[in-house]
């Protein structure tokens, strides 16, 4: 089968159901997203503190961060989520795994690592293929889950984010992700601009990835309408800024 423009119809996809939503919910299926370069200590704070008022799914975090996000989510089920390689996955293997191995330390219970992607759009895909099973490894041998950020934006066929939801299903990883949402592609006006979680994306990754591992979807889904659609598509999990307005249009439209 050739994969390079692989047909996914939006209007015969089958969608997930609303029904049985609440605010509740929404807010569980946001890793709020504390990842930008500029973010001082202080910011970082408050944001984590916006986090517990939203009770959230996760909060995404930066490596340095990693420990004082433990310990200001000790006592709740809030995960601290940790980016590795983040955002242009370009360390070697052995960076990578001892950066995974320091947040697993300090107390991530989850990692969102990003391949190499030159690797991938070179078609190295047994360096693609070690590099997700050691790391996938270490995650889980610390009882944590891992979820692998493909970036779709930098890839050149729909066939490449195809064989790593092969790669991924192959060694059970918990997480398939669109994007980072921080590595843009410059067009031929000069201008740098990225779409993040397309709807063929994420249709793409739902269709081709086992039933067992899940879709993340990151990048342009950072309001409430967004992150229905992609819900309907098969995503469960959101990466995402503002959780606190996500959270309240939630409750305006499901309630409690």
């Amino acid at each position: 089968m050739n994969y390079e423009n692989v047909k996914l119809d939006e209007k015969t996809f089958p969608k997930v159901s609303l029904e049985g939503l609440t605010s509740a919910k929404v807010a569980k299926m946001v890793d709020h997203s504390l990842l930008h370069p500029s973010m001082t200590d202080a910011e970082f704070e408050e944001e984590c503190q916006i986090a517990l008022e939203c009770n959230v799914g996760a909060v995404c975090v930066k490596p340095y961060h990693v420990k004082r996000a433990a310990e200001l989510m000790a006592g709740t089920d809030i995960q601290v989520s940790a980016v590795v390689a983040f955002p242009h996955g370009n360390s070697t293997l052995e960076v990578k795994l001892a950066e995974t191995q320091q947040v697993l330390r300090d107390g991530a219970t989850e990692v969102d690592m990003v391949v190499n992607i030159g690797k991938v759009v070179g078609g190295d895909w047994a360096y693609v293929d070690r590099e997700i099973h050691e790391i996938n490894n270490l995650v889980v041998g610390h009882g944590a889950i891992l979820k692998v950020i493909f970036e779709n934006d930098m890839l050149t066929s729909d066939e490449q984010k195809i064989k790593l939801c092969r790669i991924c299903s192959k060694y059970n990883v918990a997480f398939v992700k669109t994007s980072t949402g921080y590595c843009y592609n410059k067009g031929e006006d000069g201008k740098y601009t990225y779409e993040g979680a397309t709807h063929h994306d994420l249709m793409l990754m739902r269709t081709y990835s086992d039933a067992n591992v899940r879709v993340k979807a990151a990048g342009a889904v950072s309001t409430l309408e967004p992150v229905l659609q992609a819900y309907q598509l098969g995503a469960t999990r959101f990466g995402l800024k503002n959780a606190k307005k996500l959270v309240e249009d939630a409750k305006e439209r499901f309630g409690q």
